[in-house]
């Protein structure tokens, strides 16, 4: 639900300040984003006797942003008491600009280490295929392949041994 509300917050953003002005603001709020892993800041924030304005004055100190704009956001998700939703909106923003400069995150996973002239390969092969701008992460797991993951274009693509024996196998049946 969170999400779906950051989602409009973003949209407007977007809307009213363009692509090359939303940047300053998503740091901005990555400040305030890294302000609620303090679990006193999320006592604060959360706290029904502490003020709204009193709420917006301190995440204001956090911004330290003289943008009339971002202060205005604050002041407004102060207001509609949605400030426990600037983390929502921090990353919603950021998979928006994501988007826009078509830069994603793949995530490769398999049992074997592969050395970076392998992964710069794969990694160029992929971006070139989706046309986007990739960066790879690449992780060791237990289950036996390779998969590739990219979850912001909803692509992936995976291989594994059992797969294809047991493929090969339905193969070999239906021929008969």
């Amino acid at each position: 639900m969170k999400e779906l509300i950051a989602r409009r917050y973003v949209k407007a953003l977007v809307q009213s300040f363009g692509e090359q002005e939303v940047a300053p603001l998503l740091q901005s709020l990555q400040k305030v984003r890294s302000a609620f892993a303090s679990e006193k800041f999320c006592e604060i924030i959360a706290a029904p006797y502490v003020s709204n304005a009193r709420k917006v004055e301190l995440v204001l100190q956090i911004v330290e942003s003289n943008d009339v704009g971002m202060q205005n956001l604050i002041r407004l998700l102060g207001e509609k008491n949605r400030l426990t939703l600037i983390p929502e909106i921090c990353a919603e923003l950021e998979a928006t600009l994501a988007a826009i400069n078509k830069e994603y995150v793949a995530n490769l996973s398999s049992k074997e280490t592969f050395d970076e002239a392998t992964l710069e390969n794969i990694k160029n092969t992929f971006a070139q295929r989706l046309h986007v701008n990739l960066a790879l992460k690449h992780e060791r797991s237990d289950k036996e392949g390779v998969r590739l993951v990219v979850e912001d274009l909803g692509v992936e693509v995976a291989f594994s041994q059992e797969r294809f024996v047991s493929d090969l196998r339905e193969h070999i049946l239906r021929a008969f």
